[in-house]
């Protein structure tokens, strides 16, 4: 079967990075580009010296700028005060996650037991910033936080029993090389499937 596909030789400007303000030619057959547009470039260099340049992806910064402040008008303008407020704890859950959990993976901490701390921080914080110090958010609070422990210890037995590695894709191989071997991939594995149902609990939490 014949499949049609756009070639292009494009001249572009780099932008950023340490080739900043460079002119160089390259073919394209990813993304049909237009004069002007910008776009992420890939760089690889082989061992003999020489230079490839790929059309890696689009610049999508001002579009997710763009659905971002739609997604929040239309929390505040539908939700009201509460929309604000789960505003705020969804803010600090990014917080957590990019400041606590992440970091701590990085310099060897074990992921499962991180992210079940990280994870009780923003049923905690999210819960009683977003519905206040009730007694129906402390026992919907206690319930999250013990299905997060439960749910990790049953996640842990299947993932043995299992024999999961956690090299399911080529980015977990490419951490794996890019961290020396200090993070612990199992671990990782394990992390997801916590965060997974930390969205699922914050989504049918009932109050």
């Amino acid at each position: 079967t014949d499949v049609q596909n756009t070639f292009q030789t494009i001249t572009v400007e780099i932008l950023d990075g340490d080739q900043k303000d460079s002119v160089v030619t390259i073919d394209n057959d990813f993304l049909n580009l237009e004069v002007g547009e910008v776009f992420y470039l890939s760089h690889t260099v082989d061992p003999f010296g020489g230079d490839y340049y790929n059309v890696s992806d689009p610049y999508r910064i001002p579009q997710l700028f763009l659905l971002t402040g739609l997604f929040i008008l239309a929390v505040l303008v539908f939700g009201g005060v509460q929309g604000l407020r789960g505003l705020v704890s969804l803010i600090a859950s990014f917080f957590f996650i990019f400041y606590l959990l992440l970091p701590g993976i990085q310099h060897g901490y074990s992921p499962l037991l991180i992210t079940v701390l990280v994870s009780s921080l923003i049923i905690i914080l999210g819960s009683y910033v977003t519905h206040g110090f009730t007694r129906t958010t402390t026992a919907a609070v206690v319930g999250m936080i013990a299905t997060v422990i439960i749910t990790g210890i049953l996640a842990y037995w299947s993932v043995a029993i299992t024999n999961l590695s956690g090299f399911g894709s080529d980015e977990a191989v490419y951490l794996n090389l890019n961290a020396g071997g200090a993070i612990d991939i199992v671990g990782l594995l394990l992390s997801g499937i916590i965060i997974g149902l930390l969205g699922v609990l914050v989504i049918v939490r009932p109050f």
